[in-house]
């Protein structure tokens, strides 16, 4: 599904018989849409577009820093969906698809493979509820009944459609989860800035939560909950959640449902251990909210820029930080090429406990930038074929 041979391209798959070597990615007569659809008559609540801010900044949200108790109303659970996974700006494509709406957190390809929904129970404005978020329309679809006790919570979920479309495949299943990180960066640094409690539990009983949202567990299947309260969340559903449309034309990897299959359990894990304290403050810079607004993707870079070495340590202090989550500690372990950073001599470092340890000091530009010409030569030869739509 992921593996790689020197003697063959990377979009070239493997002689397996698991995969669909037949399967002939973009065809826009097979494109999977842009949201989950239903039925018209089910229950809506309109989003407020007038959003509360406490006034963090970017850097301040990221360092762990908070402001005050939140209290989770509507208002304060729409900005936490708006600026995780809310349209934020949008393209007219010249083809069927028509215009093309880009969201708050980054996706592969622009797929945008994700969907949320909200376990509402107890939030002020909203009744208590399975409900659908629909960002195109700013809206929220109750899709089923809440569990009758415990916290509130909201549920990510992939479909793998979206990704195998473009031009991924199977390999498009780890594309799921690089963007369910982008996501989840987006949505904890934005509660913890409002002071709202939040745990990202992984460990989760798979069936029983796809169940409560409508997943089938094939076509669409859940990839984390987020709990906005404390207690243990409850997944048992109340009656039976409406499907909902994932798209026309869906086609099944059978290797990218098996391998999800493969790791679901039946119970929840272990509750989340505390977030990280917070790293030192660099300083100003514009509040959490227009920094997200603002954020893209970029290949320009500037050769002749020299990077503060507090800068540096910032962010890596800011990046490692431990996060809320059941997972426990990392284990994950970074090292770093520097060059042109003050105070830091050239090498290759590694980061640990806050300190920069030497590994091999020296220019190993050549050895670092390996990795982006290897990215850039796949990305030259999909734009050959066309693969950027």
């Amino acid at each position: 599904m992921t593996d790689y041979s020197p003697d063959r391209p990377w979009d070239q798959p493997q002689d397996d018989p698991r995969l669909r070597t037949e399967y002939v990615p973009n065809l826009v007569d097979l494109w999977p849409g842009q949201v989950k659809t239903y039925d018209p008559d089910l229950p809506v609540v309109g989003l407020p577009t007038e959003l509360p801010s406490p006034g963090v900044s970017a850097s301040a949200a990221l360092s762990g820093q908070r402001n005050g108790a939140g209290r989770l109303d509507l208002p304060a659970l729409t900005r936490l969906l708006f600026y995780s996974a809310g349209v934020v700006r949008y393209v007219d494509l010249e083809d069927a698809r028509g215009r093309r709406y880009l969201r708050a957190a980054g996706s592969a390809g622009a797929t945008h493979p994700l969907e949320l929904y909200v376990v509402a129970n107890g939030i002020d404005g909203l009744p208590d509820g399975v409900w659908h978020h629909d960002p195109i329309e700013h809206r929220l679809v109750r899709v089923g009944a809440a569990p009758s006790a415990g916290p509130s919570y909201v549920v990510i979920t992939g479909i793998p459609w979206r990704t195998g479309w473009r031009y991924y495949a199977e390999r498009g299943y780890r594309h799921l989860w690089w963007d369910c990180g982008s996501l989840l960066a987006q949505l904890l640094a934005l509660a913890e800035s409002a002071g709202i409690p939040a745990g990202l539990r992984m460990t989760f009983p798979d069936h029983e939560v796809g169940a409560l949202v409508g997943a089938d567990g094939r076509d669409e299947f859940p990839l984390a909950v987020v709990a906005l309260g404390t207690g243990e969340p409850v997944a048992k559903a109340e009656g039976t959640a409406a499907a909902g449309l994932v798209g026309t034309n869906v086609l099944e990897f059978g290797l990218v449902t098996s391998t999800q299959r493969a790791s679901d359990v039946d119970s929840w894990g272990a509750g989340p251990v505390p977030a990280g304290p917070p790293v030192e403050d660099p300083g100003d810079t514009d509040v959490l909210e227009a920094l997200i607004l603002r954020r893209g993707s970029t290949r320009t870079f500037a050769p002749a820029a020299v990077l503060p070495a507090d800068c540096l340590r910032w962010a890596f202090a800011a990046a490692t930080r431990p996060l809320p989550w059941d997972a426990g500690p990392s284990i994950l372990r970074h090292r770093i090429f520097a060059h042109a950073v003050q105070g830091v001599r050239p090498g290759l470092y590694l980061w640990s406990d806050g300190e920069l340890i030497a590994e091999r000091l020296g220019d190993l530009r050549d050895e670092a930038t390996y990795f982006l010409r290897a990215a850039d030569a796949r990305r030259r030869q999909r734009l050959h074929r066309g693969a950027f739509g």
